[in-house]
């Protein structure tokens, strides 16, 4: 049986403190495309506005169903970022 997993590229938004106020995804896209992490990174940096809310983390992730496993990152964690 062959698996179904979809890769995406995760998204947080936070606060000025830290703490996560929304969580996105980006994709799908095929396994062999980890690139899009970088460039969607930078992409969303280049457009983000002064704000309450930014985009300070990005990972990129493999779904299989309800499973989701991290495999990068992008960015920063604050030390009171609650993910």
């Amino acid at each position: 049986m062959e698996k179904n997993i979809s890769y995406f590229v995760k998204r947080y938004y936070t606060d000025f403190v830290g703490h996560v106020k929304c969580v996105d995804y980006v994709g799908p896209y095929l396994e062999h495309q980890d690139y899009a992490l970088t460039a969607q990174c930078k992409g969303d940096m280049r457009r983000q506005k002064p704000d309450t809310t930014q985009i300070t983390y990005w990972e990129w992730v493999a779904v299989d169903g309800d499973t989701e496993v991290a495999l990068a990152h992008e960015g920063y964690k604050t030390r009171s970022f609650d993910a």
